[in-house]
């Protein structure tokens, strides 16, 4: 993925414009769910996301997608991350 197929998907299913973070070497963001979808688009770095069940890492043009309410951890590798990240309201699921 491309940064501007990252954008062209964000707007397309409805979430606010990507904003720009950074994070250093090592950081870790203890367990905790948003309220809001949340997807990521990495260009720089490793970001890695860890449920109970699963532990996935996302390296530079990958997407990184995470549901409302999914409980969870974050950290970042020892180069730090660069990335892009959207938000858009809690969809209902579909019965």
């Amino acid at each position: 993925m491309t940064e501007d197929e990252f954008r062209l998907f964000a707007e397309k299913e409805g979430y606010t414009a990507p904003e720009f973070k950074t994070q250093p070497p090592n950081a870790f963001f203890d367990q905790h769910a948003h309220k809001d979808d949340l997807i990521a688009f990495i260009q720089d770095g490793e970001f890695i996301a860890e449920t109970d069940k699963n532990r996935k890492s996302f390296k530079a043009g990958e997407l990184c997608i995470v549901e409302a309410g999914l409980v969870h951890t974050d950290s970042v590798g020892r180069d730090g991350a660069k990335y892009l990240m959207a938000w858009r309201a809690a969809q209902t699921p579909k019965a």
